[in-house]
């Protein structure tokens, strides 16, 4: 019984012990719990606090945003991507809403991104825009969001990119423009190359370009030519390389002068690499290249001009000579030649005035036409020798005043004035340089002339002058015959007649005469006129201005 007792003791403590150990336990478990509840409160309230912090900041971004789920709806767009989109969107298929397609792209991020594990992509796309129906370009960052609202998604930031991309595609169109360009302006200057090639290479001399040492930097094929040098052998040559002796001193010289003065020419002889010469004509000119000095120019071949010059020289002895024997001749004619004349115009005259009446009127017209041959031989050996002294004796320029020259040629001309009745007037007259004798006999040839060849009207005859650039231009203006155009040059041409003897004497010389004494002023002359009408012959002389006997 006692035993039992015993027993019965030690159960209920064993019973008791559990009970305090499971009250323990319990104990210690519920705290576990509040503590595991309390945590969960406060991951919840962090939780929501992130989301709100992220549905706060997405919604404040400048640019369009996009919560898309792994099943590629749209779970949240931001007040920018309400404001260009719309608010049906959401709840949508993004492919649908935003592209119009009724299954995924084919290059869609998502799968990418979160089928992938990828936590980033990007891509480009266009979209028309409904807020304002313009087609726009969007740059799109895909970013893996873990966990929004309890599921994976995808953040879609979109960025306009519109005016970029077509600034991209203005500079693109200027890019291919200026490649067009540059590929033109390659071509032209290829062009340009080719033609000045072209060009050097068919110039009638040599052709150089070199530096300020006398290096050759560029030349044509004329200076292989003649240097009988190769291209490659022009190259490292120096300039004074293709001359010997004293000719080198003269373009060494001549170079440095050029580069001092800017220019410069000079005549040397060449030497050949076989050691063949000719006589060059050499320019220079200094040009700046790259900031150094160079001189470039020319060499033309005067062996023709050397040859030319020393004929002429020997035909200027000869003209002397032949000068001399015209003034020989010309002496002749003045008194060897008209002495004869003289004595036969006198043995006539003396036969004439005995006989006349005497024999018969056939011996009297003999005695007249003799009278009439010499007196024409006469005064044509005059004027011959009047022209070959123009010719042949020197000028004797000098302040000449012309008043007083019109005032001694109408003093020669006084008898035929008078005889003619004839009226002629000038104005002032200049002071020009000049040989006195010499325009006497221009003005005095040119007023006997128009008093010749007068019409039915008393002659009429003014003398008139002004400035034409840089020359005198003086007009001798007539009311006579007048003279046709075709024969406005072959008046000049010493013995050239238009009319006979008995209708208009003379030697027909006159004009001729004026032309050699205008030519031998380095002046000009020439005739305007029309047939009943009168005419007017010009002529110029170089414009010298004189005040008190000075050049102005």
């Amino acid at each position: 019984m006692l035993e039992d007792v015993s027993e019965s003791a030690s159960i209920e403590e064993v019973l008791k012990k559990l009970k305090g150990d499971l009250d323990r336990v319990l104990k210690k478990s519920q705290v576990g719990i509040e503590k595991v509840l309390k945590k969960s409160q406060e991951r919840e309230k962090e939780l929501k606090k992130s989301q709100e912090q992220l549905n706060a900041m997405l919604t404040n971004l400048k640019d369009p945003v996009f919560v898309i789920s792994e099943d590629n709806e749209i779970m949240f767009m931001n007040q920018h991507a309400l404001e260009q989109f719309e608010e049906g969107y959401v709840g949508r298929k993004c492919y649908n809403a935003l592209f119009g397609r009724n299954q995924p792209c084919e290059e869609c991020p998502i799968e990418s991104v979160i089928g992938a594990g990828m936590c980033q992509n990007r891509i480009e796309k266009t979209i028309t825009l409904p807020s304002t129906n313009q087609m726009c370009h969007f740059d799109i960052n895909v970013s893996l969001i873990e966990n929004f609202k309890g599921k994976p998604a995808i953040l879609e930031l979109f960025r306009d990119v519109t005016k970029q991309r077509e600034a991209e595609g203005e500079l693109k169109k200027y890019r291919d423009h200026l490649d067009e360009l540059v590929k033109e302006r390659t071509h032209e200057l290829k062009e340009a190359k080719d033609l000045s090639e072209s060009i050097i290479n068919s110039l009638p001399g040599v052709f150089y370009l070199f530096d300020d040492e006398g290096k050759f930097i560029r030349w044509n094929k004329n200076l292989i030519d003649l240097s009988e040098f190769s291209n490659e052998e022009i190259s490292k040559m120096n300039l004074l390389d293709l001359f010997k002796g004293k000719n080198k001193n003269i373009i060494a010289k001549a170079i440095k002068d050029t580069l001092l003065k800017g220019e410069n020419n000079v005549e040397a002889i060449f030497t050949s690499k076989s050691g063949k010469t000719a006589p060059y004509y050499f320019t220079g000119v200094r040009i700046m290249i790259d900031d150094k000095l160079h001189l470039i120019g020319m060499g033309i071949d005067i062996t023709e001009r050397r040859q030319a010059e020393e004929n002429l020289e020997h035909t200027l002895i000869a003209l002397k000579r032949s000068n001399k024997e015209l003034s020989r001749f010309a002496y002749a004619a003045s008194h060897d030649l008209q002495e004869p004349l003289r004595t036969i115009i006198s043995y006539t005259q003396l036969f004439s005035k005995r006989f006349k009446d005497k024999i018969d009127d056939k011996a009297d017209k003999y005695v007249d036409y003799i009278l009439d041959g010499t007196m024409r031989m006469r005064n044509l050996i005059t004027d011959l020798l009047v022209y070959s002294k123009i010719e042949t004796h020197g000028i004797h320029f000098e302040p000449t005043n012309c008043k007083d020259l019109m005032e001694n040629a109408l003093s020669n001309l006084n008898a035929l004035i008078k005889e003619k009745d004839a009226i002629i007037t000038y104005d002032r007259l200049p002071t020009i340089n000049g040989d006195p004798s010499h325009l006497t006999k221009l003005f005095q040839n040119l007023i006997n002339n128009a008093i010749k060849f007068r019409g039915v009207k008393s002659p009429v005859i003014h003398i008139s002058t002004k400035k034409v650039e840089h020359e005198w231009q003086f007009s001798v203006k007539d009311n006579g015959i007048g003279i046709d155009s075709k024969y406005f040059d072959k008046i000049f041409v010493i013995f050239e007649r238009l009319h006979t003897r008995q209708e208009y004497p003379g030697t027909g010389i006159g004009l001729a005469i004026c032309k050699k004494i205008v030519e031998r002023h380095e002046g000009r002359i020439w005739v305007e006129s029309e047939i009943g009408k009168g005419s007017t012959f010009y002529f110029t002389i170089p414009l010298i201005e004189y005040k008190n006997n000075q050049k102005i």
